[in-house]
């Protein structure tokens, strides 16, 4: 007999939450108020009580709409939420531009010890699950501040100034050393205990909210999109399957082959970039860097637990995805495609400096790894190769 999605999808975070000791943490309502005062005040310092006061009633009330949404106990009400959003923003993409979904996929999330998402065939029927590791989204936050603050900025008449000269961006990761500290403290926690939210919390200054917001956003989009890209594709009809290994849990994973996750990302970053532009009113660099800087989030991960657990940063991958310089070049070919001349031309110059902060702070803190791995640190358990 069938299992209906979501009831397999609780059933399966009750026995890996359970294995594991531990289960997903969702901030109190006291809580909430006080992260909403915090980023109200942090975004905006100028305002004053009142609007403080209004700003975080609206965050408290949007927090008890995404609660009444979730469709299991153990997720997340704010990133579920956030999730949401984003799918039913891609299904409006979806329908301009003239493509056909079969069906909403069911989502959710779990310690799937990846990046990239994993797609569950449920058992006793031909339903599926896709699932993101319980902290993808958190990590693609805080990636997105780390990253975004190595960026050289400055604020005039005509509004925010970044600089992409590689020389200015070594230049400020070399005279503020907290922009090299705060990525390596998120990539640190999220290798050694599978939780960024271990890092040392903190609020991005003015200048860099909205940068890091429009990195996180087409980021987290794009991660969506290609999912749903796999859907439009008819790729979890054709796929094959192969037993996996959660903690406490087998199941059967869609085993996508590596020209449907080429397909998948060539679907995924036109409905992205669709979305952010007609829903957020991106331009084409806001609304495609982060999905470039996607690829940079999973090479990162695999090098760091790689380094951890064997010395060397070249020794396992995480999954069997497709390499990166591939995907990059599927992606910014689909994005020439998509518009002509200079405007993608400099959207994919934006999204080649975002690749070169990110290995550049990688550069420099794989020797901070290689320390705590000798030092006896090693990567989270959840981390699968």
């Amino acid at each position: 007999m069938p299992i209906e999605p979501y009831a397999f999808l609780e059933a399966l975070q009750r026995s890996v939450y359970e294995s594991l000791g531990r289960a997903p943490v969702v901030a109190s309502p006291d809580a909430l108020r006080s992260i909403a005062e915090a980023t109200t005040r942090s975004m905006n310092p100028q305002a004053s009580a009142e609007e403080v006061a209004q700003a975080v009633e609206r965050m408290v009330e949007r927090a008890r709409q995404d609660a009444a949404r979730v469709p299991t106990p153990y997720e997340d009400p704010g990133w579920y939420g956030i999730l949401s959003g984003f799918a039913e923003s891609i299904e409006r993409s979806v329908e301009q531009m003239g493509m056909s979904l079969p069906r909403r996929p069911a989502f959710g999330s779990l310690p799937t010890g990846q990046v990239n998402a994993m797609t569950i065939a449920v058992p006793g029927g031909s339903d599926h699950l896709i699932v993101f590791d319980h902290q993808m989204f958190l990590f693609a936050l805080l990636l997105s501040k780390a990253v975004a603050r190595a960026f050289p900025v400055d604020s005039g008449p005509g509004g925010i100034r970044i600089s992409m000269s590689q020389d200015d961006i070594r230049a400020r990761v070399d005279s503020e050393p907290s922009v090299l500290e705060r990525f390596a403290d998120v990539v640190h926690a999220y290798a050694v205990w599978g939780q960024p939210g271990q890092a040392r919390q903190y609020h991005a200054e003015p200048l860099y909210v909205n940068i890091a917001d429009s990195i996180r956003v087409s980021m987290e989009a794009f991660a969506l999109g290609h999912e749903y890209g796999h859907v439009i594709a008819g790729h979890l009809r054709s796929a094959g399957r192969v037993a996996r290994m959660l903690p406490n849990e087998q199941v059967q994973e869609v085993d996508y082959d590596w020209q449907q996750e080429y397909e998948a990302d060539h679907l995924g970053v036109a409905l992205s970039m669709t979305a952010l532009h007609r829903d957020r009113r991106y331009d084409l660099t806001q609304s495609f860097w982060g999905a470039d800087l996607f690829f940079s989030a999973m090479d990162i991960m695999d090098r760091a637990v790689s380094l951890l657990r064997y010395g060397d940063e070249n020794a396992q991958t995480l999954g069997s995805h497709p390499p990166s310089t591939a995907r990059r070049g599927v992606l910014r070919g689909v994005l020439r495609t998509l518009v002509d001349g200079p405007p993608a031309e400099q959207a994919i110059s934006a999204a080649q400096t975002l690749e070169f902060v990110a290995e550049l702070l990688w550069e420099r803190t794989r020797p901070l790894l290689a320390r705590a791995g000798s030092g006896g640190r090693t990567a989270a358990t959840t981390w699968r190769g």
